[in-house]
């Protein structure tokens, strides 16, 4: 099981800076968006600041599926959590690729021929 969750992260984390990059390409200064994408990070995990219905909030995200799995006491709830967390993860990802890939290309393209990359 740690070796499973381990893997989960390392894909987590993957899945996390993909779609990072793919948000922070939108902006012609990414730098200055860091610091608003660090913010939304830290409250994505929504388990740091518990409310009603941040259980139920926290599915939506694949920290809490990773919580769940970390927490399961029987292996069909590992399996359950695993499963659950591999289709958020891979949802959140097709989305952001979906959504974000075509502006992306064209604004690293702008960036490239118009801006200070470009010499």
């Amino acid at each position: 099981r740690m070796i499973l969750l381990v893997f989960m992260v390392y894909v987590f984390l993957a899945a996390l800076c993909y779609q990072s990059t793919l948000l922070l390409c939108q902006f012609r200064n990414p730098a200055a968006a860091v610091v608003w994408l660090r913010m939304a990070l830290l409250f994505l995990g929504l388990s740091v600041i518990p409310f009603p219905g941040s259980d139920t909030l926290t599915r939506f995200f694949p920290t809490g599926w990773l919580q769940d799995f970390a927490t399961a006491t029987d292996p069909a709830a590992s399996l359950s959590s695993a499963l659950a967390f591999c289709a958020v993860t891979a949802a959140w990802t097709a989305a952001a690729w979906g959504l974000l890939r075509n502006r992306t290309l064209h604004t690293v393209e702008r960036n490239m021929t118009d801006g200070t990359e470009s010499v």
